[in-house]
């Protein structure tokens, strides 16, 4: 609950002025700098709320994650991800109202809302970030989840964005492995493709105007 009166707080004290909805397609590589292999890959859409300058939304529509085991660092645990992604896609019939912005429904509950984002300019290219990650996690011997939260700063340059993040984690599995939870600091890096281009074509992909 002190986290969201935190963001209200700082939404409140913005200045908010309107402007035209941006629609902006970042692909986004992040990795955990820890003793494990962490990483993950991403398509979203970047929007502001209402035309707010100072207040902008991200929501991914394409995520693949990659981590190694921690007990067993000879194995490499992946997401589902992309399963939930062609699943929504194949069965989008081009009819049904999407929520995000492009994404059929069914993307948007299990991967969109789930690996959002909300950034807070402060000043000029510099905004603080929050946002959180889910993945749906797959092993040889079990099925798992990942989620994770993650507070910092985003710097942008032109098309360019990097972010460091401090970033809290845990990973639990159904059978056959220990779970765990883990934090350190994260560096994420981003490329605006901007609205014509294949990022665009992902985000969108199955959904038919």
């Amino acid at each position: 609950m002190k986290k969201y009166m935190l963001l209200l707080v700082l939404y409140i004290s913005c200045n908010v002025d309107a402007q035209y909805l941006k629609k902006e397609y970042p692909l986004i590589i992040q990795h955990s700098f820890r003793n494990d292999f962490n990483v993950k890959f991403s398509v979203s859409r970047n929007t502001d709320f209402e035309g707010a300058e100072s207040l902008f939304f991200e929501m991914s529509s394409f995520s693949f994650a990659i981590i190694e085991n921690r007990i067993n660092s000879s194995e490499l645990i992946f997401s589902l991800n992309p399963i939930i992604w062609c699943l929504s896609t194949l069965t989008n019939n081009g009819q049904m109202v999407n929520s995000g912005g492009g994404l059929p429904l069914l993307s948007v509950f299990l991967q969109g809302i789930p690996n959002s984002r909300v950034e807070i300019i402060l000043y000029k290219n510099l905004m603080l970030s929050l946002g959180i990650d889910t993945d749906y996690l797959i092993t040889k011997k079990s099925l798992g989840i990942r989620g994770a939260g993650n507070i910092g700063l985003k710097y942008q340059l032109d098309r360019f964005s990097l972010r460091l993040l401090y970033n809290w984690e845990g990973v639990d599995f159904i059978s056959f492995y220990e779970d765990y939870n883990t934090n350190g600091l994260r560096i994420d890096i981003s490329y605006d493709f901007g609205n014509f281009s294949f990022s665009k074509f992902i985000y969108h992909c199955g959904y038919i105007e």
